[in-house]
């Protein structure tokens, strides 16, 4: 009886110490994470046709049936800015590595931000952050 105790009492030790670990990690990924996407340039008065491409898309998702629920425009920007990463839009990855980051994906951030570093139309300020984000660990 006293073993089944002391078992008990070890799994609840152990959930514990996961639960903590769970809890504080994130918020320090998150942290360091926003720190870091804040360096970003704002390309929100951009005329570049990256920003106009991930603006009208902006639009679309805001005018889409439910779009006053914000779930369903973070889901219809999510995969919008996903298919503009893969044909090179630097502004829609730094948008994503953001949502992610917010979200406490800090390896999807990174990896967003990792396209940024390798495209070559991306600005030197730009990469320098996506560089920057890289080191983080």
């Amino acid at each position: 009886m006293q073993n089944a105790a002391a078992r008990r009492m070890n799994k609840n030790k152990v959930f514990l110490l996961l639960a903590l670990t769970l809890l504080c990690s994130p918020g320090m990924l998150f942290g360091a994470c926003q720190e870091i996407l804040a360096k970003l340039p704002d390309h929100s008065n951009d005329n570049t046709p990256y920003r106009m491409q991930v603006a009208q898309f902006e639009q679309e998702c805001r005018n889409r049936p439910n779009a006053d629920d914000p779930k369903v425009v973070k889901q219809c920007m999510s995969a919008g800015l996903s298919s503009m990463v893969i044909y090179g839009n630097y502004i829609a990855a730094e948008m994503l590595a953001k949502m992610y980051c917010e979200e406490g994906f800090l390896d999807l951030s990174k990896q967003m931000m990792r396209s940024v570093a390798a495209n070559p139309y991306t600005p030197p300020e730009d990469k320098a952050v996506a560089e920057l984000m890289q080191q983080e660990e």
